[in-house]
């Protein structure tokens, strides 16, 4: 019996037994995604399809629409049972019953017997996401896909060491282009920094998790995706490449794996799959089906203006949200006190969007769809995006459905009932970085002596390696 599996682009990796395909992850086949911003870097052959299409299990690690691709979920043929994680919210299983589909909901870290020799484990996430362990005879498979960690470092250390590290692999996102980078100022001009600023820490990153988890082998199996709409086509500077990954690279122990091959687990043997494929998209001269002249009605205003105030967890981080749209401009006020406040300190978000796409956004309830989708432009003042708003407003609006302070409550007891050392390991952690790593990053800004503190710090974490280090001397 042989295990292999297969990266196929974006987050889609399938999974073979004796070449018999078993399960497939977040597969997106055809088409595009978020209004025609995203397309996939490779198109899949027939083949993939078709392989796709005979297995007997499809997992969805969340429901962005890169991931849970309705068009191709529709593709699937109706005997294929579908695998879910047990988020907060059940819109994503419900969905795909009403679709005529079999759907189970994975439990938090129970196993389910794949085949005779292939079992998953499903972790559900606070970020509303989810991470898939696939253990087999011929080593084990962790797809962590988008997803953040979220406090389970150590089950998956402890579920790696049971595997001879060479035959361990970690599969996720390492391209980047996946959050808001449309951020303008006040005449609507972006402002983003160069993406050459971040590709070492992005790249440093990377291999700093891998190693912390242990495993032989990083393979780039998330986000080959290309922007593809006339407004977007500048953010493919953003998408970091697998060579320049490889550049930066300073963990030797853990190997590099570049994206769309064939891995066979027990030997350890690549195989690089070339489909030939055309990899620039049709239609890149076009906004998608939305026009940025087009002007809304006043029901279009009622219906964002409710959209908005509905959130209550928002009311601590934002004054006003502002949405422009057609050329005309609303401030929704979500501060009561806002009276209070001296003009100059106001705290605003302001929106810049085409019509179709955001009240279709707002239609829906899923507003990380306009943020990644990045052809919406976003000034920020006084106020940033994380560690606050983005998640209150799309991790937990859009996908838990959380909009007041009581719910909120209600599903953080949730995940800390349900494990408290993960729930606690992960708010240290994000604490950390959001206030300890972001504060001590602003003072030593002011002070002018930020590139001394940021060398000390990265030496702190690992990345200064003896590789690291050259690196990083070579790139300041």
């Amino acid at each position: 019996m042989s295990i292999s599996f297969e990266t196929l682009g974006n987050a889609t990796i399938m999974v073979f037994q004796d070449g018999e395909p078993v399960l497939a992850t977040d597969p997106w086949m055809v088409g595009t995604a978020y209004f025609g911003s995203w397309a996939l870097e490779r198109p899949l052959t027939q083949d993939q399809i078709n392989n796709i299409k005979k297995c007997k299990y499809i997992w969805f690690s969340h429901g962005h629409p890169d991931h849970l691709h309705t068009d191709s979920v529709d593709m699937l043929p109706r005997t294929i049972e579908l695998l879910v994680p047990d988020l907060y919210n059940s819109d994503i299983p419900s969905h795909l019953r009403e679709m005529g589909f079999t759907v189970r909901v994975l439990k938090y870290r129970e196993w389910l017997p794949a085949t005779d020799k292939v079992r998953i484990c499903c972790l559900d996430n606070i970020n509303q996401d989810a991470i898939l362990a696939i253990d087999t005879p011929d080593g084990i498979i962790i797809n962590k896909n988008d997803s953040p960690l979220c406090g389970e470092l150590g089950f998956l250390r402890n579920l790696i060491k049971k595997h001879p590290r060479n035959r361990a692999y970690l599969t996720a996102l390492y391209s980047g282009g996946a959050d808001m980078m449309n951020i303008v100022d006040a005449s609507g001009q972006r402002i983003i920094a160069p993406p050459q600023d971040f590709e070492i820490g992005k790249a440093m990153k990377i291999a700093r998790e891998a190693e912390r988890l242990g495993v032989g082998s990083f393979c780039c199996s998330s986000a080959q995706h290309v922007y593809a709409r006339a407004d977007t086509l500048w953010a493919n500077e953003y998408g970091m490449d697998w060579r320049t990954l490889e550049k930066y690279w300073n963990r030797p122990d853990v190997r590099l794996i570049r994206p769309f091959v064939t891995i066979n687990m027990s030997s350890g043997e690549v195989t690089y799959n070339d489909s030939g494929a055309d990899t620039i998209p049709e239609g890149i001269d076009r906004t998608g089906d939305d026009d940025w002249n087009e002007k809304p009605d006043e029901a279009d205003w009622n219906r964002i203006s409710d959209f908005f105030l509905k959130f209550e967890t928002l009311r601590d981080d934002v004054d006003i949200i502002a949405v422009t749209i057609g050329g005309e401009r609303r401030d929704f006020t979500l501060n009561p006190s806002v009276r209070a406040v001296p003009k100059e300190k106001l705290r605003i978000v302001h929106f810049t969007a085409p019509r179709k796409s955001f009240m279709e956004t707002i239609t829906w309830g899923y507003f990380d769809d306009m943020l990644i989708g990045n052809f919406m432009k976003t000034e920020l003042v006084n106020v940033t995006l994380y560690p606050n708003f983005s998640p209150k407003i799309a991790k937990y609006g859009g996908n838990a459905k959380i909009f007041t302070n009581q719910d909120m409550a209600k599903f953080r007891w949730h995940y800390l009932s349900r494990n408290p050392g993960v729930y606690l390991s992960m708010t240290l952690s994000a604490w950390f970085e959001n206030t300890v790593v972001d504060g001590m990053r602003k003072l030593t800004e002011r002070l002018g002596v930020k590139p001394f503190f940021k060398w000390i710090y990265r030496k702190a974490i690992g990345d200064l390696t003896p590789l690291g280090a050259d690196l990083w001397r070579e790139k300041k």
